[in-house]
């Protein structure tokens, strides 16, 4: 069988508005989350003007395929935040 005789029909579906939809707010809030992190220390986050239009953008898009897709804008929620505190306990940390 060469390349060109395989057969893949079933994943040529088309894409609805609202997975278009969803697939953009999920994309935003992960990229928000990366820009707009808040840390446990002072530190300064420096994010340069195209990664932040580019999140903009995202939002742009997302806002835009929700209101055509008729579902809410916030139907996707934000990731689990990454934080230092972990409630497995490690055994190789020294006690203090």
């Amino acid at each position: 069988m060469k390349i060109n005789e395989f057969d893949n029909s079933k994943d040529n579906v088309p894409i609805t508005k609202k997975d278009a939809a969803l697939y953009k707010q999920a994309q935003h809030m992960v990229m928000k989350s990366k820009v707009d992190y808040k840390p446990s220390v002072d530190t300064m986050v420096s994010v340069n003007k195209q990664m932040r239009d580019y999140v903009g953008n995202l939002d742009k898009d997302a806002t835009k395929l929700s209101k055509a897709a008729g579902i809410p804008r916030d139907a996707v929620k934000p990731p689990a935040p990454l934080t230092q505190r972990s409630k497995f306990k490690n055994p190789f940390v020294r006690p203090q």
